[in-house]
């Protein structure tokens, strides 16, 4: 081998592991080859040599070289110990976004529940509003029905007093002529001592005496049975208020029809006689309906009930009323 070219080999493994580049002429270009052959099999002490990415290839034209950089084993080290500093400022972060998100997710429930309160409290109004409107109404209508009432009771006290006065000032009207009130008051006290103390079942009480309006249809005679049968008689409306009460009684029962009561002229013709066998004297109380009686078939010679007091044939079936004593 020749001797110079050994020199020249020897020099080439005695070159710095840093070859800066630098213009000369005493450079040798042929001596320093590229940065990709130096990457690839170069190796100086151990240390790894690199190319800077950021340094273009030798120049070989204007007389420059790359640089060459060497990396430590303990550069990787310092690249670990940064990304462990830079994790708590991740971590903060990445938290930080949950909070804000929670925050967010709170603020629209507490929103929800606002506007729902809301609706629940105009709701609640509407349902109060309406509940005071009908108990006004029901007040009011409390109030009509409470005045109704004492307008009724009002009239009805009205008419017992005219019905007492009427009986008051027409003592004779109401209980017959004057030679004809101890016969009645001796058949009062013995029906009082036979019959109850109440009403029979079906009778109402009026004036301490009990009536009963019958809706069967029976001749005068026959009706006079069946009031006997009860322990009565046929009524006798001797004044205005017993005979309005008996009207009561028929047209509570929806009839439109006459009811026998007990007044007749059997014996003598036109001279009309209570059930007990009183006269119904000329200045006593009647009630005959106009041109009555008038025995317009020269048989009519018993009394019956309409809106007045009329004469009828007492073949007749009719409905009656019967009175009895409690």
């Amino acid at each position: 081998m020749d001797r110079s070219i050994y020199e020249e080999a020897c020099a080439v493994s005695r070159a710095p592991s840093r070859l800066d580049s630098a213009p000369g002429p005493s450079s040798a270009p042929g001596l320093i080859g590229t940065s990709k052959d130096l990457s690839e099999s170069s190796q100086i002490s151990g240390q790894e040599v690199q190319i800077s990415s950021e340094t273009p290839p030798a120049d070989v034209t204007s007389g420059h070289t790359a640089e060459v950089r060497v990396r430590g084993p303990g550069q990787s080290g310092v690249l670990t110990s940064a990304m462990l500093q830079a994790m708590p400022v991740l971590t903060t972060t990445v938290l930080n976004c949950c909070l804000l998100g929670t925050v967010i997710f709170l603020a629209a429930t507490v929103s929800d529940l606002r506007l729902s309160v809301s609706q629940l409290d105009k709701k609640i109004s509407a349902d109060l509003t309406d509940l005071s409107l009908t108990v006004s109404q029901l007040d009011q209508k409390t109030r009509a029905d409470l005045l109704d009432l004492a307008q009724s009771v009002s009239q009805l006290d009205r008419k017992t007093s005219t019905d007492h006065t009427i009986v008051s000032a027409q003592p004779s009207q109401a209980l017959g002529s004057a030679e004809d009130l101890p016969e009645i008051l001796g058949d009062e006290a013995t029906i009082s001592t036979l019959l109850p103390a109440t009403c029979p079942d079906g009778y109402m009480k009026y004036r301490e005496v009990c009536y009963r309006a019958f809706d069967t249809y029976k001749t005068f005679s026959e009706s006079v049975e069946t009031c006997r049968a009860d322990g009565g008689t046929l009524a006798m409306p001797r004044d205005p208020g017993i005979n309005a009460f008996l009207y009561s009684l028929t047209t509570t029962l929806g009839s439109n029809d006459d009811f026998w009561f007990g007044l007749h002229d059997h014996r003598h013709e036109g001279k009309w006689k209570w059930m007990d066998d009183t006269v119904l004297a000329t200045g006593n109380f009647s009630a005959w309906a106009a041109d009555q009686p008038n025995s317009f078939t020269g048989e009519e010679d018993c009394a019956s009930l309409h809106t007045g007091w009329y004469d009828h044939d007492c073949q007749m079936e009719e409905g009656f009323i019967c009175q009895v004593r409690p």
